[in-house]
């Protein structure tokens, strides 16, 4: 009989050692940054974690148009950024692609030269 209860006091203990444990919760982060709508009407979704800073005054990113993803670079001097491979010169016409280059131009403040 000692036994029996010996072993349900150790199995409760176990139970409710459990469930006062303190929880290992790890928090996903994203790299996803909802910019805006472009004048095209689609969404510009910036990837922060693709941001680099390719000299002294640019940085390679890459962005999503709507479901298209583009590989960029700002040049964060002129106020542009050009797409590849195709190397078209955009301009910002809304205010998501401003903030598209706001983002641009932090990293390249806080960590010129990919510090």
């Amino acid at each position: 009989m000692k036994k029996i209860i010996l072993i349900s006091s150790l199995s409760l203990t176990m139970v409710v050692g459990a469930s006062w444990a303190k929880p290992n919760i790890v928090l996903a982060q994203t790299c996803n940054y909802f910019a805006g709508t472009a004048v095209t009407g689609k969404s510009v979704n910036i990837d922060l974690c693709s941001i680099v800073p390719a000299s002294s005054r640019s940085v390679d990113f890459v962005y999503y148009l709507g479901n298209q993803r583009l590989v960029s670079q700002a040049n964060c001097d002129n106020g542009t950024w050009t797409t590849f491979p195709e190397r078209q010169i955009h301009r910002p016409r809304s205010q998501a692609t401003q903030t598209m280059l706001y983002f641009a131009r932090l990293q390249l403040a806080f960590f010129p030269q990919g510090q």
